[in-house]
């Protein structure tokens, strides 16, 4: 079994990241019961697809490195071996995603009752995409995790100060749109990350863009 390569540039823990978007942006904005509670289920199925998505596409990229080393000494003191490393790996790169999709297991959480569903969709990674396509996402994911992380850094820092600023913080209105802009950004964000699943898995939680609404009007 090949162990995920764990580096620097690892994006952000998907499970950590929800519980402080539930506490910093969901839990403020006073949702009804109901609606708090469906956006919290969804956004934890959200997150639970990104750490699903993450461990795919980090074992792989562990592979991908094995196969890379094994073709450098393979090649080694031969005249064309860029070319015959390239050409190899463009035949194991679609071999080694098909094994991994193959093998993904089922997202840790159920699929959210009133999510949108294509008929495949059995909350498993599907086989509907080329390997250019799996690595694209891959990337995009972890991209946007980080952003997600960033935002919320930011929008702990403006929080202290609405907290330092007491009861006269909601009288300002430049910090009170900062911090609205700051929450808008993030589940921006998650929007995009849905519709990444919505492709990736077959399923479409609505609630993020929701609240882009919600933050927007």
């Amino acid at each position: 079994m090949v162990v995920p390569r764990l580096n620097k540039k690892q994006a952000s823990n998907p499970i950590s990241l929800n519980v402080q978007v539930i506490a910093n942006v969901i839990t403020p904005l006073g949702l009804e019961p109901d609606e708090e509670v469906y956006a919290n289920g969804e956004l934890k199925w959200l997150f639970s697809a990104a750490a699903n998505y993450l461990q795919v596409y980090q074992t792989v990229q562990q592979r991908l490195d094995e196969e890379k080393t094994q073709l450098i000494r393979k090649f080694a003191g031969d005249i064309l071996a860029d070319r015959k490393r390239t050409e190899a790996m463009a035949q194991l790169a679609p071999q080694i995603w098909q094994a991994a999709v193959e093998a993904c297991q089922v997202i840790t959480e159920p699929i959210p009752p009133e999510a949108k569903r294509s008929a495949q969709a059995n909350n498993k990674l599907l086989d509907v995409a080329d390997d250019f396509q799996y690595q694209q996402w891959g990337k995009t994911i972890e991209s946007k995790l980080k952003l997600v992380d960033s935002h919320l850094k930011s929008l702990r820092l403006l929080l202290e100060r609405e907290t330092l600023q007491g009861p006269e913080a909601k009288a300002n209105i430049a910090l009170q749109n900062q911090i609205k802009l700051e929450r808008l950004s993030l589940v921006e964000e998650l929007e995009e990350l849905a519709d990444i699943f919505y492709q990736a898995y077959g399923i479409l939680v609505t609630s993020p863009g929701e609240l882009v609404e919600l933050l927007r009007s």
